[in-house]
């Protein structure tokens, strides 16, 4: 079997062990493309952004949040630079402030509901 290297990843941690960012280069140490995020007090990632070697964007995202700390809506940077909503989520959650309904859409579409069933134990 022949084996060779085609690219190295190196990835960043902050202090809570978040990945803030990872960086692919080629077999001759030059970026091919690096990856940024950025995470709330909460520990919640609430943007990242992909840059190519050239440091051109390739990719951005940014996430809302509900006052549960469940995003409810991740927005992507489009070609003109500006966020787009992608899905948004919707919550339904029982005493334990655990979610047990979320349902997604797609703009004004239904996309699907997903139900959980949660088993407490004292």
């Amino acid at each position: 079997i022949d084996l060779k290297i085609e690219k190295i990843t190196e990835y960043l941690y902050n202090n809570d062990n978040h990945v803030i960012k990872f960086t692919n280069y080629d077999v001759n140490n030059k970026i091919i493309n690096q990856t940024t995020y950025l995470y709330s007090i909460a520990g919640k990632m609430i943007h990242s952004q992909t840059i190519d070697g050239n440091h051109k964007l390739l990719h951005g995202i940014k996430n809302v949040y509900d006052e549960n700390g469940f995003l409810i809506t991740p927005k992507q940077l489009d070609k003109d630079g500006e966020y787009s909503e992608l899905f948004s989520f919707r919550y339904q959650t029982d005493s334990n402030k655990n979610w047990i309904k979320k349902t997604i859409n797609f703009g004004e579409y239904l996309f699907g509901i997903t139900l959980r069933t949660i088993e407490y134990y004292d």
